[in-house]
């Protein structure tokens, strides 16, 4: 791999990959074309990490505002209903998430690791079970991070955000393709009431530390609330104070709740047409929404009737060319991303 380049012509986007210090970069038109890699990555994963250094497979992170849709847009791009998320269910410490596309469908394996990748526990998980269990573990992990602090005389016992620990989930199926996703805490500037006051502070620096750790081999899904001005969105602002608004694509989301006008003077955002916008070159903007739907159904029918809403939704929309795709939401985004 070390002495290997790679480059895929046909197309204009292409995903690069190669650790900081190698001579060479691969470069990928797409995730589903980086199957061999990912399969090679993932064999011969420890040997690499060992030998070659810091070696993973490329990664999208999403980050943004607290309740701005990181977890509801990451669900929709994998098609799994497995993040926590709602009032009691925020995102509280790292998640990865490995997709494998396999030959038979596997049990998803749910790992409790350091951050430096050291591995607490690790337990198979029945999919339907797989987002309590998740939030289970979470919930675990971050009570005991607070106790820990407590009794040290650093922080009370209300539960803010882990920085000692994340979640991998690793999920093997013919219908899944090959992607690698974080899901990262929602930045915030006030603590909640059920939180330690420092929490906003703690939770920025983790994002940072995590964003540091990813910048070479990722690609940013900066979330930010539709009516929100994308100057005040804090991934953006994280992103662009570490220069990586070239490697991030921006999504707005839960159009859906907008006036008309404010609808209008989202399209203007995504044109830069306004004051309170910011380009993302090369790769732009996207929109999508959140149509709640019935809690007394099968959730992943959910998901994918989400999906197919949005699409509807956005395809009704008046606009051509660029516009008109990016206002196709998480449909346009997902094709992007997996396939060519």
């Amino acid at each position: 791999v070390g002495s290997t380049s790679h480059s895929t012509t046909a197309g204009d986007s292409t995903w690069k990959f190669g650790p900081a210090g190698w001579g060479k970069t691969l470069l990928f038109k797409s995730f589903s074309s980086l199957r061999g890699l990912f399969d090679a990555l993932d064999l011969v994963g420890e040997l690499m990490t060992d030998t070659l250094g810091d070696v993973q497979a490329p990664m999208i992170v999403a980050l943004g505002n607290e309740s701005s849709g990181k977890s509801s847009m990451l669900e929709r791009l994998m098609m799994l209903p497995i993040l926590p998320k709602g009032d009691s269910m925020c995102t509280r410490l790292p998640i990865i998430i490995r997709l494998r596309h396999a030959c038979s469908p596997q049990l998803p394996i749910l790992e409790v690791r350091d951050l430096n990748g050291k591995v607490s526990h690790s337990k198979r998980v029945p999919m339907l079970d797989l987002r309590a269990a998740v939030h289970a573990e979470m919930a675990a992990v971050v009570q005991q991070e607070a106790e820990d602090l407590k009794n040290q005389g650093l922080l009370g016992t209300r539960p803010g955000v882990s920085t000692q620990k994340q979640i991998a989930i690793a999920l093997s199926s013919p219908s899944l393709p090959n992607m690698d996703l974080l899901d990262l805490p929602g930045l915030k500037t006030i603590a909640g009431s059920d939180e330690a006051d420092d929490t906003p502070a703690r939770t920025w620096e983790l994002a940072e530390r995590m964003v540091e750790a990813y910048r070479d081999r990722a690609i940013f899904l900066t979330t930010v609330h539709s009516a929100m001005a994308p100057t005040q969105a804090l991934g953006v602002q994280m992103l662009r104070n570490r220069g990586l608004l070239d490697r991030a694509v921006g999504v707005f989301t839960m159009v859906d709740e907008l006036t008309r006008p404010m609808q209008r003077r989202m399209l203007m955002r995504i044109d830069g047409q306004v004051g309170d916008a910011v380009p993302l070159e090369p790769n732009g903007w996207v929109a999508t929404m959140t149509e709640p739907v019935g809690s007394d159904r099968d959730e992943a029918a959910c998901v994918g009737e989400e999906l197919n809403s949005a699409f509807t939704f956005y395809s009704a929309g008046k606009g051509e060319g660029k516009r008109k795709n990016r206002l196709n939401g998480l449909e346009s985004l997902r094709t992007q991303a997996i396939n060519e």
